[in-house]
């Protein structure tokens, strides 16, 4: 099974009418105004409701006012599952997140039929990721894990460290990393540790729910971010296709590998033993064991650092240069990246698999995922950052073929997508050539082309890509019917 995208926060937002707040307003006993905040709706699983009332103006002169409702969503809590882990995001789950919010716009909030269908409401915010467990609940080594983040963090896919008060500071590189980019943040940290912090009296249940579990969560804010998990408006069905959350957790998978490195963490004197035994040239293990030093020192970000300002060093020549000195590393198996003798001591380990490979592990355990139907499988492939599909075609004599549609790196699977249906539309006009003149044959092979648009139909989600599809069957049909009545 793959590696499934889990939920932790939604943020909805839709246009609702005045009577409608002023009965919410009634029902929370606070004031009507142009801005409401309802902070305890006492509903499992929202966790915040907001209001903003704006002006609208025509000639000059207000003639009304139009009513944004947002709600900040809690979706394991909302589905009862966990007070303390993430929700995964299959398509059944995300039908019963929508089933559960339209009982309870309509029954506890009393919106109209009209505002009370969820899928439509658009999603502003979406904190995702996955609850990963380590298989190790040992304190300490969940604790080192978040200290050889810090140190092996690269700078990588333009993210930063998030510079609030206290993030460098030893005890919190002992339980959390932030980063942000201009699109994302990354939130990873030890989550029993931030669990007890927050609930010192917590259940003993929810501790062992979580306690070998080191949270990666990437908040994706606005319609910029949200473009991660969809080209399409951002409303909440999209939740509903498993393409997209399956795409933006193979993302994550490959972006968590990019940041922090892979290989396993060795100790100082075993990294020299290995790069030394290495088949590498001499001037080659000298470089290598260099950089792995000054890392052992000062990190992976903190010696760019040092490069950049020391010698003077162009910003983008020392990331690539660092790059493929890190990858000559981990071609060894081994990560950049050292277990400190302390920590080796502490946790009476002197080696551990990195976050990156755990995580690629469980990625491809069950990375192939089809799409539901019977055309064939499209698939996100992560390694290459692009949508892959393989299907089968028939020829002018009604054989099959499989063959193999992909997009480059970074295009959507609305792309991929109208590739599959330009291919099928080549390959009937090839057969159709083949058979001019052969009436029965022509049929043949447009009533095989219509099976296999009907079969592609079943992998689509995309209302475009629906109709559009839906417009080529019926062109065939006709032409089918033109092609029969001919004498």
């Amino acid at each position: 099974m793959s590696l499934c995208l889990q939920c932790h926060t939604l943020e909805l937002t839709h246009t609702v009418k005045q009577d409608e707040v002023y009965e919410l307003c009634r029902i929370y006993n606070v004031p009507y105004s142009s801005d409401i905040h309802i902070l305890s709706p006492n509903i499992a699983g929202i966790n915040a409701i907001e209001i903003k009332r704006k002006p609208v103006m025509k000639a000059g002169v207000r003639v009304r006012f139009t009513h944004d409702m947002t709600i900040r969503v809690n979706v394991s809590r909302l589905l009862n599952r966990s007070n303390v882990s993430m929700a995964t995001l299959k398509k059944a789950d995300a039908k019963a997140v929508i089933d559960r919010l339209d009982s309870i716009l309509s029954k506890k909030f009393h919106l109209s039929v009209q505002n009370s269908n969820s899928a439509d409401w658009m999603l502003g915010r979406l904190d995702c990721g996955i609850d990963l467990h380590i298989g190790i609940d040992e304190p300490e080594v969940l604790r080192t894990y978040m200290r050889l983040l810090h140190k092996g963090f690269s700078k990588s896919c333009k993210f930063e460290y998030t510079p609030y008060k206290g993030y460098d500071k030893p005890e919190v590189k002992s339980e959390s990393i932030t980063l942000n980019n201009a699109s994302a943040t990354y939130n990873i940290y030890y989550k029993v540790g931030e669990w007890l912090k927050k609930y010192p009296a917590a259940l003993q249940t929810e501790i062992d729910e979580i306690k070998d579990v080191i949270r990666i969560e990437k908040q994706l804010k606005g319609s910029r971010a949200l473009k991660q998990l969809t080209t399409d408006k951002k409303r909440l069905s999209v939740l509903l296709n498993e393409d997209s959350t399956f795409a933006l957790m193979g993302k994550i998978v490959a972006e968590v590998k990019e940041l922090f490195g892979s290989g396993d963490h060795v100790t100082y004197d075993e990294a020299m033993r290995i790069l030394e035994d290495s088949s590498y040239k001499e001037d080659e293990k000298r470089r290598l064991k260099s950089l792995y030093a000054s890392i052992d020192t000062f990190g992976y970000s903190g010696t760019m650092e040092i490069l950049i300002n020391r010698y003077r060093w162009n910003e983008a020549d020392c990331k690539k240069m660092m790059n493929q000195c890190r990858k000559q590393v981990e071609a060894l198996g081994i990560s950049i990246v050292g277990l400190s003798l302390e920590d080796a001591e502490m946790i009476g380990q002197e080696k551990l698999e990195s976050i990156a490979d755990i995580l690629q592990k469980k990625w491809d355990a069950g990375n192939v995922r089809k799409s539901k139907g019977a055309f064939g499988g499209m698939k996100y492939d992560a390694a290459h950052g692009r949508w892959k599909i393989n299907f089968t075609y028939h020829d002018a004599t009604g054989e099959s073929h499989r063959t193999t549609v992909a997009g480059r790196k970074g295009e959507p699977r609305e792309t991929v997508e109208m590739k599959v249906l330009g291919f099928i539309r080549d390959n009937l006009n090839k057969n159709l050539k083949a058979t001019t003149g052969r009436q029965q044959e022509q049929i043949h092979c447009l009533e095989l082309a219509e099976d296999e648009i009907k079969k592609f139909r079943t992998t689509v989600v995309r209302k475009e890509m629906l109709s559009t599809l839906d417009d080529c069957l019926w062109q065939i049909e006709n032409r089918i019917k033109k092609i029969a009545t001919k004498k």
